[in-house]
């Protein structure tokens, strides 16, 4: 039986706060282009993305857990929107006609005797609506009220109880400086009414966070919020909101009779001032703030309630942005009241109250008196314990999320390049004694599509490049656990590459050296650094043999440069670290970046201290570079071949659709002046194949393919064949087999075609029901095994005997459009266009297991074991 198992997910999260975690477990998840992916945060081993669900067709802009009405049941569905207006739970409902900004859930309880909930949904929209959906008993959604904004955007959405009450609230911060509260009752029908306009921020409100700290049948006693460090009554609620204007604002919602001091009913700004006077003025001394009064349901019925909101408190620490926040659950009362806001100044924050004692002099008898001002909550000002973030002038340009993990002991937020920061705290920490948290190993991925991947040559690790301008390569983390046994783990464990263009193709000279191009026209060669070696051995217990070169420790790329400048150890103690100048491709250097960790490096580390040392520059082509393909030198003989470089641009015209000859150790272009000529549009693929590189096989936009046979005595190549019209429409990749016997073509007429080098004719169309876009062949024993991606993300894989004499078996297919016999299939499928498909060269374990790297358009690098 054919079986397939995830082994790496690399993808990285949106730009924005589109994530949730379930604090009783761990468990993250979060917006990945169209895909959610699940990340159990607080793994032992930190195994990293373990799954991604598919269904959307657009960017997931929008996500929540749906948590449960009580909290020792754990979230089971998840809420997802995207830019397309659609929503999914248990179900697919089109409801917006514009992008979802924000998404809300409440739980209003048990829905009836079969044990399911009653669950509100709410879904804000560009389309200046939010739109409230209930599923009760797990049944089908359905739309019970709409909002109208206006015309202004929702950005995010939070919902609540109002105080001792069943009635909801829902706020709304949206691109208008006020922040909007609607109300509804729940014991009839839902009908949402717009009640408080609050005023206090000066720009866009794009966070909030709802907090009942005490629930309304705890005991009056205040014993309860002497453990918080805060005055709050039973059920009163906290709300907080975070502003581009760099602000938090903190307000409490209170039942309206049990607050008899507020300030209602002013007219005008003389009588505002005459009640601020009285109040300062009042016995007790307390400053009393505007308290705003608003009633849910019809005023005229009994059923009637009264509320009051008031600004509770203004929190400045940020220096940018406040794109998150949320409060800690109250899982141990000795940590209090805790709020964590995330910024785009690069840092997140730990808000906690802390009591204020007033000294007064009331006369000669009482000097030096200690009194606490009308109790906790007047005598408690909220000030910032803790500050996480990053001090490298390597910038990731802010902080999205502040999320809360497993028990409130970790706390998480998403940088701007998609990339994950988390840190834990200390367990056994001794009363009294500052907070100890400490960084750990998080997921990282591409931010933009990925467009190839390539195995290193002995398939010990795996390297990636994209459309968010960066190699990145991938490896094993290999240790023993506590219980002694053995774990490999993959992650992210270097970025050779930081460049200022997208990437479009990479390939492996040697085991540590690799050429790259990307949208420009120069050819770029890159060497490992020395600190990179002691890592893999030391992380992936990888050996490299000597190789008698003198290399450099590490890399750094000068202020507004786009080369990857080597570093020496005495270039390293002269180094210091400069600011940054070019945003997110502009990297700094420090002797830090000479330390090798036991783990794999953070973000901070990756941004700019792994980078590859830049050896040579190839000159030749007039526009983007498309493909690139080497051929390895293979021995030190007369008769071997030394190494050499192929790569083709952008073209329209017969003049630039060549393949040029480079070698790198010459540093210079060989061959004809004018290139490989034959094509007469853009060359997508090159590739080298056979015995010493005999063959070069270029396929191009224009719908065919030519072979370039090497001549031996220049160590050249020159025409040999050519199928003018190979596809009926253009061929993305092409790949050899492994023995050279024949070559495969991949095409956007749906189908792989197999050739024969031999009669250089074909012998085998595979076809697809999608666009095949990329191909890889290897062989496995007795067996090829040829891997194709399809445009929709899905991949196949087909085996062949060596002495069989029927074609291409097909096995497995890895998408979601598969045979749905493989029920497991949907769980490891990209939901984009598969790039790049690769296979390790090194063998499994199992010797019936192949391990395939995949590359897709949905911005995910994807390892997957196949079983046959």
């Amino acid at each position: 039986m054919t079986t397939a198992r995830s082994v790496y997910i690399s993808a990285a999260a949106n730009r924005a706060d589109v994530a949730d975690c379930r604090t009783h477990d761990g468990l993250l998840a979060f917006g990945s282009a169209r895909l959610v992916a699940l990340w159990d945060s607080h793994s032992p081993i930190s195994s990293g993305i373990h799954k991604t669900l598919a269904g959307h067709e657009g960017t997931v802009t929008a996500l929540r857990f749906i948590k449960s009405s009580t909290s020792s049941t754990p979230s089971r569905r998840l809420v997802t929107g995207d830019s397309l207006g659609q929503w999914s739970t248990v179900a697919v409902l089109s409801g917006h006609t514009r992008s979802i900004s924000a998404v809300a859930t409440l739980t209003l309880g048990e829905g009836g005797s079969n044990g399911g909930e009653d669950v509100l949904v709410f879904t804000g929209s560009s389309d200046a609506s939010i739109r409230v959906w209930r599923i009760r008993n797990d049944a089908q959604p359905g739309l019970v009220d709409t909002i109208n904004t206006n015309g202004k955007i929702p950005l995010s959405l939070e919902t609540s109880f109002l105080p001792a009450s069943s009635s909801v609230a829902l706020a709304v911060g949206s691109t208008v400086k006020r922040l909007s509260i609607y109300s509804s009752p729940t014991s009839s029908s839902i009908k949402f009414i717009k009640s408080l306009s609050l005023e206090g921020h000066s720009d866009w409100i794009r966070c909030l966070s709802f907090i009942t700290p005490i629930s309304a049948n705890a005991p009056s006693s205040s014993s309860v919020s002497t453990s918080l460090n805060y005055d709050i009554a039973p059920s009163e609620v906290l709300l907080a909101s975070g502003s581009q204007d760099n602000y938090i604002r903190l307000w409490r919602f209170s039942p309206a009779p049990e607050r008899t001091d507020t300030i209602t009913g002013l007219t005008s700004g003389l009588e505002a001032l005459d009640a601020l006077d009285q109040s300062t003025s009042s016995a007790d001394g307390e400053l009393r703030l505007k308290s705003h009064q608003f009633s849910v349901g019809d005023p005229s019925y009994p059923s009637s309630e009264s509320f009051a909101c008031a600004s509770e408190a203004v929190l400045s620490g940020h220096d940018a942005w406040v794109t998150g926040l949320h409060w800690s659950p109250l899982l141990d009362p000795k940590d209090g009241l805790r709020l964590l806001s995330a910024s785009a100044d690069r840092s997140m924050i730990l808000w906690t109250p802390t009591p204020i004692v007033a000294t007064t002099v009331a006369n000669q008898d009482q000097l030096n008196s200690s009194t606490t001002i009308n109790g906790a909550s007047s005598a408690s000002v909220w000030t910032s314990s803790l500050r996480f973030g990053e001090f490298s002038s390597a910038t990731n340009l802010g902080f999205f999320g502040a999320l809360w993990g497993l028990n409130a002991r970790c706390v998480l937020a998403n940088g701007w390049g998609g990339s994950w920061h988390a840190w834990r705290r200390k367990d056994g920490e001794e009363e009294g004694k500052p907070e100890s948290w400490d960084p750990i190993v998080a997921t990282t991925g591409h931010f933009g599509e990925v467009r190839c991947v390539e195995w290193e040559p002995e398939g010990e690790y795996l390297m990636s490049a994209g459309h968010d301008m960066a190699t990145r390569l991938h490896g094993p983390w290999r240790r023993t656990n506590q219980k002694g046994e053995r774990v490999e783990t993959w992650h992210e464990l270097a970025r050779p590459q930081i460049h200022g263009y997208p990437l479009s193709s990479i390939a492996f000279l040697g085991r540590l050296n690799f050429v790259s191009g990307a949208d420009e026209k120069i050819v770029r060669v890159f060497s490992a650094p020395g600190n990179l070696l002691t890592s893999l051995t030391q992380l992936s217990q990888i050996e490299f043999a000597p190789d008698g070169e003198d290399r450099p420790m590490a890399a750094n790329v000068p202020p507004l440069g786009l080369s990857n400048r080597a570093i020496g150890k005495k270039d390293a103690a002269e180094e210091v670290p400069k600011e940054a100048e070019g945003g997110l491709y502009t990297t700094a250097f420090s002797n830090a970046s000479l330390t090798v960790p036991d783990h794999p490096p953070y973000e901070e580390h990756l941004l700019g201290s792994t980078l590859w040392p830049e050896i040579e520059k190839l000159y030749g082509h007039g526009f983007e570079l498309l493909s690139i393909a080497a051929r390895r030198s293979s021995g030190t003989s007369s008769s071997s071949s030394s190494e050499l470089i192929a790569t083709s641009c952008k073209s329209t015209v017969e003049q630039h659709a060549v393949v040029r000859l480079f070698e790198p150790k010459l540093g210079k272009m060989v061959g004809p002046k004018d290139g490989l000529k034959g094509h007469s549009l853009s060359i997508t693929k090159v590739v080298f194949g056979g015995e010493d590189g005999r063959w070069l096989l270029s396929v191009s936009r224009d719908r065919s393919w030519r072979v370039f046979e090497r001549t031996e005595d220049e160590d050249l190549y020159r025409p040999h064949q050519a199928e003018i019209k190979a596809h009926a429409r253009i061929i993305w990749d092409a790949c050899f087999s492994p023995d050279a016997q024949t070559f495969f073509t991949a095409s956007r007429d749906k189908s792989i075609k197999v050739w024969s080098t031999k009669t250089w004719i074909e012998v085998e169309t595979l076809k697809f029901e999608e666009a095949a876009t990329s191909i890889a062949c290897m062989r496995n024993g007795e067996r090829d095994v040829l891997a194709v991606g399809l445009e929709n993300g899905d991949i196949r894989v087909f085996v062949k005997p060596l002495k069989a004499v029927e074609g291409w078996k097909e096995m497995v297919g890895l998408g979601p459009e598969s045979n749905r016999a493989f029920a497991w299939s949907y769980r490891i499928a990209h939901v984009q266009t598969v790039t790049s498909l690769s296979f390790c060269p090194k063998a499994i374990d199992d010797s019936s297991t192949v391990r395939l790297a995949s590359a897709s358009e949905d911005r995910s690098v994807r390892i997957i074991d196949v079983t046959i």
